[in-house]
This record gives C-alpha cells, structure tokens and sequence, in this order.
C-alpha cells in the first residue's frame, strides 16, 4: 500500500461495503504515518482488534468502523436511494 491520493478517498465513499471501507481506513492510517497502536489508539479500540480487521479475521459493525474512520478525519455518511 502507498500513499493515495485525496481523490481516491472521496470517490471511494461513494459506494461502499465493510470491506471496503476497512481497506480505505487502512490507506487512511497509512497516509497519516500512523503505526497500527496510534491508529487503534485514535480510534478507541486496541491494537489486536484493529488488526484483525484489517487482516479481515473479523467483521466489525458498520458503527464501529464509521467510529475507527471518523477517528482518522474520515467524513462518513449514509445515503440510500430508493427507487
């Protein structure tokens, strides 16, 4: 993983599942020069549980990923569209 763009983070959100999202909280920590530990550390949670989810090993809910994304500086939201 690299350094990404901001563009990609915003066009990313657009549509998203937890996979998804993990792996752009990933690419978020990643571009903050955070270690695991801060970025767990950030977010509340400890460091075994973030690294399971980022290995996926485990599947958190939606809640506590919009926490561990907002905790990095991550605007999230939901928005459904009904037709």
């Amino acid at each position: 993983m690299g350094v990404i763009p901001w563009a990609f983070f915003y066009a990313l959100a657009v549509i998203m599942d937890k996979a998804q999202l993990i792996e752009l909280i990933e690419y978020r920590r990643i571009a903050k020069g955070l270690r695991v530990t801060q970025g767990a550390r950030a977010a509340g949670i400890n460091q075994a549980t973030w690294q399971r989810m980022s290995k996926g090993d485990s599947q958190p809910s939606w809640d506590m990923l919009f926490t561990i994304a907002e905790s990095l500086g991550l605007d999230v939201g939901v928005y459904i569209n009904g037709r």
